[in-house]
């Protein structure tokens, strides 16, 4: 009777120190879900903020592509401006020529700023 005594009570420690370590395991198994779960969760949220950076400067991108689009309209408008007054620079100092032959060659006179074909 002693001896199942003795397996009794060396039993029944097997089983108190098996329920405890099961009762470790299974915090250190809810520990390590909540740290799982908080990682998924910093993941999901460096993700979102990189899906909003790519969004922003795609956006940025095309504000800017649209902006140099419009200043080189303007640069072109700009020099064509510049053409259409040489040539018109051109063709006045002709017309001097032609109505003031004997004159001298004007080059001493300031220029008249010429502005859709009227002077300013």
């Amino acid at each position: 009777m002693l001896v199942c005594i003795s397996i009794y009570s060396s039993l029944s420690l097997k089983i108190f120190c098996c329920f405890f370590s099961s009762l470790e395991a299974k915090n250190e198994a809810t520990i390590s879900i909540n740290r799982r779960d908080w990682a998924f969760s910093e993941r999901d949220k460096i993700v979102q903020e990189r899906e909003s950076i790519r969004r922003q400067c795609d956006e940025l991108r095309r504000e800017r592509d649209r902006a140099v689009s419009n200043h080189a309209e303007e640069l072109r408008t700009l020099d064509e401006l510049k053409r259409f007054k040489i040539a018109t620079d051109r063709e006045l100092q002709e017309m001097r020529w032609v109505v003031f032959p004997s004159a001298p060659h004007f080059s001493h006179c300031r220029r008249v700023p010429v502005v859709h074909n009227c002077v300013v």
